[in-house]
């Protein structure tokens, strides 16, 4: 019985015999209950679905909600009572045996029940009868998306020329089906189906009749993977295509010796721990400080549960798990008395709970993180559920949707199209919800982006689809907005370079004679090409970019032919387009043909160009000089080796090292993102994500002074291209593909668009030689320092970012992004020095401030947290000893920050030290409030002078730190638009500040600016290193445990002398295996940089 009730209990139910109990959440306003659900329905009925059905009149069926009424109802031994107690109640019922649905990875979250009436009358009504009650349907969990299997740190100069998630989303059963169908009991003497997924036939032997197949898409995977204590392996999905067209059915990645480990433990061992110290009388007696005198379990039971989670220093499934042996007891003979009498007092309640506080931390386990199952709420839509709601918004009449591409010459801008497909994230309190109090699933749903060019008011609209993999219905997310601000189509694109070329024709001599290059497509391997700045004009309303002209060779970002136009593009029919401003060597003209006119008549200043390719090598990467010392560097560097394999697991999205454990998606408009990032069970952070990435600059020509890249605006998340073994990652890094539906027609696969691999950082995590100072030492300790990388690339235009996310053993994350690429750059005139530096003959480089915004959503140690700064302060006393002198110290001095603005440190003004984020009510050992600390890398600085025009569209940028209270609408600080009309921005971080919020003891939210001025040198040739150009921040624990968790690492080594007079020699203490095997890679270097739709 309790078999088939495990993961009913671990997704946040109770079982009572077959019944399923839920404490559904206390939401505001409202009175929590605790519902017990029947097995099944009475004899004699049996719906055709759930959907639909409607309870009869006296009926005990599904959906009809029962109360715990008196002690004897409680064991059993009467029948059920109608609910009938005021507020909305919240239940869930189980299949018979609290078995799972055929094809489900979980139980089901629960549903609602009718509210009771809240006037008296109507109430007694309401408990003399059962009106008819609709039923809601119940949705399937999600699968955890598959990763495929296939990596030194960073390469120190990188360019990409240009991930999937494999496997088909959880289609929901068909009609018929176990979800369905009726809900009947088993035959007479035949036990309840077991839980979980239906077992495979033995070999030779047919399938029972009416057995649902077991779907291919969730087979137990053919190897042992995933290592946990319970042996809950991962899920397969067949096809599941590995980097560059390996086949692999594993979904998770760890190695024979990781599977020693417990890195993390599936939902029903964590429902075996929690039920080891539910009988305790212990546990009794806490519930019966929310029994009622009579032994009732009172109303608000639910509503207590984060008081019970606080002083037994458990999560929800813990507490619920005892809550549920509570149950299935009998209660001691004291508890059946009248408790009011007993424990009347409330003194007295207090005083036995609060005695009993270290019995019950000690009695009973720590929290457990949620299984894979659970965080596939965060992964990336599939390749087939992007596909999903491509075909359903394009079957929309009302919408008119054209395809992206396939523009002609004579075509037009004025159609509407489907630019972006992505997921659309769970609100928070859905996703705590469902995955620390067994909430329902949240709806899998999809934000879309769609370009309406067609109609008399063009614009962007975004769109909320869902729900998928089958989606139904969609709505408008937000207001509209100008199409002026919409990102640059790759459509749009096109008829830029066609429409240039016909109004640069009068220049096409002229271009010819200063470059040898031209324009057109009869320019064979010379032709010219252009970089376009942003934002698109200098007022909101506006579409005129600046192009800068160069010749396309490799690098062609450092070869400007200097001249720039300014092209007006507003106008729909790119027929209407035209130049509006002409730029060359220091000179402005009027129009193409008024340069050519002066070019003619020698009137224009020309600067010709070196030949090439004689003399443009130097943007290129082929290896030119030697070294005048050292061993020539042609053969192989070092290498990152795993003799053991992985020492991490990879299950779908779920990644879990060393007490770590997450779920991580990679954003198409942003990046990758983190979310419920727990330590040893615990929850550190609920998200950890980038939000935005600027580079703002300075020059004397117009393109120069006119570039504000906003990295978001050009699709930062969805650049992701691949990443190369052995220079982006180790060639023993776990590579994974990435989907993103972004200004295509369709899903467009990027392979090993991420990689996850550990590194030893070349330091100890800690060590200490303990000299006897007499030559010789009492001791020598070290750990051997590692930690996992998890990292992605995002090619924005001339600029390649390297995003990593760090875990140390320690307790420690530290996210950080390394700059890379070709430097912006202009052409080169005498007045330019004052705006950057000269680097080739013809090459100004443009000055520039990187910034990056980071958002950190802290739970620590539980969602309600408080932020105080600290630093030191000086004091001048006299010495206690001798008071005749002074002395001067250093204090703590310690800042509570109890509002927004408290909490906003701008640029300009000193940044305390420690930052820190505590929980008031949780405190370790040793009394000191369990706490985060935020520890920035950066050397940031305000862009532009605070609210001039642009600056308005990144106020973010104002604040090295701003500590807000989370809501549910302030989940981004940028846009997708705001690049072309920061003007008028769509979202404005300072309004997350306007109202001043109270930050005390509240669900708190970080955001982080990081970045450093980058004036570009001689060095910057051909690229920008990435030493010297990494910022980023840690999160660290600040009391957070008792002591350093590393210490549960098994990688130290000790050392310690032999005793004098003896020949032993020293005596080493190991507890892993010496590593033996020779690293050496079998797999060839391979690399195709393609990024296909499919």
């Amino acid at each position: 019985m309790e078999g088939d009730c495990g993961l009913c209990q671990a997704a946040g139910g109770l079982c009572v015999g077959h019944q399923r109990l839920d404490l559904g959440p206390k939401g505001p306003g409202r009175r929590g209950r605790a519902l017990l659900m029947p097995p099944t329905p009475p004899q004699g009925r049996a719906p055709s679905s759930w959907e639909g059905a409607v309870a009869p009149e006296g009926s005990v069926g599904p959906g009809t909600s029962r109360s715990l009424s008196p002690t004897s109802e409680l064991w059993g031994e009467r029948g059920w009572r109608q609910a009938g107690a005021p507020g909305r109640a919240r239940g869930t019922l189980s299949q018979p045996g609290c078995k799972r649905p055929s094809g489900s990875p979980a139980c089901r979250g629960p549903g609602k029940a009718l509210p009771a009436p809240r006037d008296k009358a109507a109430r007694e009504r309401f408990r003399g009868s059962s009106p008819p009650q609709r039923l809601r349907p119940k949705r399937l969990a999600r699968l955890p998306l598959a990763l495929p299997a296939s990596g030194a740190g960073i390469p120190l100069r990188r360019r990409a020329l240009g991930g999937t998630w494999p496997g088909s989303p959880l289609a929901p059963p068909p009609r018929g089906s176990s979800l369905s169908g009726p809900l009947s009991p088993p035959p007479p003497g035949e036990p309840p189906p077991p839980l979980g997924r239906p077992k495979p036939s033995p070999p030779g032997e047919e399938p029972r009749p009416g057995a649902a197949p077991e779907p291919a898409s969730h087979r137990p995977c053919p190897l042992p993977i995933c290592p946990d204590p319970g042996g809950a392996g991962g899920l397969c999905h067949d096809g599941t295509q590995t980097a560059m067209g390996s086949m692999t059915p594993r979904t998770c990645h760890s190695s024979p010796s990781a599977r020693t480990a417990q890195p993390w433990t599936s939902s029903g061992q964590a429902e075996e721990r929690a039920k080891s110290c539910a009988p305790s009388t212990l546990t009794l007696v806490i519930v019966s400080f929310f029994l009622s005198p009579t032994g009732h379990l009172k109303p608000s039971l639910s509503g207590h549960l984060h008081f019970l989670e606080a002083i037994t220093g458990q999560e929800g499934l813990g507490i619920r798990a005892a809550l549920g042996s509570f149950l299935k007891t009998p209660p001691p003979l004291f508890l059946q008395q009248d408790l009011g009498v007993r424990m009347g007092a409330l003194g007295v309640q207090l005083a036995v709970i609060g005695a009993l506080i270290l019995l019950a931390r000690a009695a009973c386990p720590g929290p457990v993180p949620p299984s894979p199952e659970k965080t596939s709420i965060f992964a990336d839509l599939t390749s087939a559920e992007l596909r999903a709601v491509r075909d359903f918004l394009t079957s929309r009449p009302e919408l008119d949707l054209q395809p992206n591409r396939g523009g002609s010459p004579g075509g037009s801008l004025a159609r509407n199209s489907l630019f972006l497909v992505e997921l659309l994230a769970p609100k928070k309190s859905q996703a705590l919800r469902y995955l620390d109090l067994g909430g329902r699933l949240p709806r899998r749903k999809a934000r879309a982006v769609v370009f309406f060019g067609s109609g008399s008011k063009p614009n962007v609209t975004e769109y909320v689809v869902g729900p998928l993999p089958r989606p139904t219905f969609y709505r408008p997310s937000g207001y509209p907005v100008a199409y002026t601000a919409r990102p640059m189509s790759q459509l749009e694109f096109q008829f830029l370079i066609r429409r240039l070329a016909d109004l640069l024709e009068p220049l096409k001599v002229f271009l010819m004679d200063i470059s040898g290059f031209s324009l057109g497509s009869n320019c064979g391997q010379r032709c010219l090409t252009f970089t376009e700045v942003a934002p698109r004009g200098l007022a909101s309303g506006e579409r005129r970019t600046w192009l800068m002209v160069q010749r396309n060779v490799e690098g062609f970002f450092l070869h400007p032919v200097g001249l720039e136009v300014l092209v007006e593009h507003q106008q729909l029919d790119p027929r209407l387009w035209s130049v509006e401003k002409v730029w060359y060597n220091g000179q402005y003209f009027a129009s193409p043909p008024e340069l050519a006119e002066q070019y003619g008549r020698g009137a224009v200043s020309v600067v010709r160009l070196p030949p090439h390719p004689e003399e443009s090598l130097f943007s290129t990467f082929v290896p030119r000089r030697d070294f005048t010392t050292g061993p020539p560097t042609d053969k192989p560097g070092a290498k990152v080796c795993e003799p053991s394999g992985h020492s991490y697991a990879l299950c779908g999205n779920h990644l879990a090292y060393s007490g770590w454990s997450l779920a991580f998606r990679l954003r198409s408009s942003t990046g990758l993102q983190l979310f419920d990032m727990r330590f040893n069970g615990e929850r550190v952070a609920y998200e950890v994500s980038v939000q935005e990435a600027i580079a703002f600059y300075g020059g004397n020509s117009p393109a120069a002074m006119q570039t504000k890249y906003i990295d978001v605006g050009w699709g930062m998340g969805s650049v992701t291209h691949e990443l190369a073994p052995g220079i982006d990652c180790p060639e023993v890094a776990t590579f994974v593909d990435a989907y993103h539906y972004y200004d295509a027609d369709g899903p467009v696969r990027y392979p090993r668009a991420l990689c996850l691999f550990e590194l030893p950082i070349g330091v100890p995590l800690r060590r200490h030689f303990d000299s006897d100072f007499q030559g010789g030492s009492t001791f020598y300790g070290g750990l051997e320092g590692h930690v996992l990388v998890l990292r992605s690339s995002s090619t924005v235009y001339n600029y390649d970012y390297i995003w990593d996310f760090l875990l140390y053993p320690n307790g420690v994350m530290e996210a950080r992004v390394h700059a890379t690429g070709y430097v912006h750059a202009s052409f080169y005139t005498p007045e330019g020095v004052r705006y950057g530096s000269r680097i080739q003959a013809h090459l100004l480089g443009n000055l520039h401030t990187h910034l990056v915004h980071f958002k950190v959503d802290l739970d620590v140690a539980g969602p309600r947290n408080s932020f105080e700064t600290m630093d030191v302060a000086f004091e001048n006393i006299s010495v206690p000893w001798e008071p005749s002198q002074r002395l001067v110290q250093p204090y703590l001095d310690r800042q509570p920050r109890l509002r927004e603005r408290q909490a906003a440190f701008p640029f300009g003004k000193p940044l305390p030290r420690y930052l820190v984020f505590l929980n008031p009510t949780r405190k370790n050992r040793w009394g000191h409030q369990r706490s985060y600390r935020l520890q920035p890398n950066s050397h940031a600085d305000r862009v532009l002078p605070r609210g001039w025009k642009e600056e308005n569209g990144v106020s973010w940028s104002r604040y090295h730190l701003a500590v807000t209270q989370q809501h549910d609408n302030e989940d981004t600080s940028s846009s997708l638009y705001i690049q072309n009309d920061p003007w008028q921005p769509t979202v404005s971080f300072e309004n997350f500040l306007r109202n001043d919020e109270s930050i005390e003891n509240e669900d708190l939210v970080a955001w982080m600016t990081v970045g450093f001025l980058h004036i570009p040198h001689a060095e910057d040739i051909p690229n920008t290193a990435t030493p010297g150009n990494m910022v980023g921040f840690y999160l660290r624990p600040f009391n957070f445990f008792d002591e350093d968790p590393s210490v549960a690492s098994r990688r130290t080594v000790i050392v310690q002398p032999a005793p004098p007079g003896s020949n032993e020699g020293v005596h080493i203490q190991r507890w892993g295996p010496v590593a033996s095997k020779v690293c050496f890679f079998q797999e060839p270097f391979s690399y195709n940089g393609t990024y296909l739709e499919e």
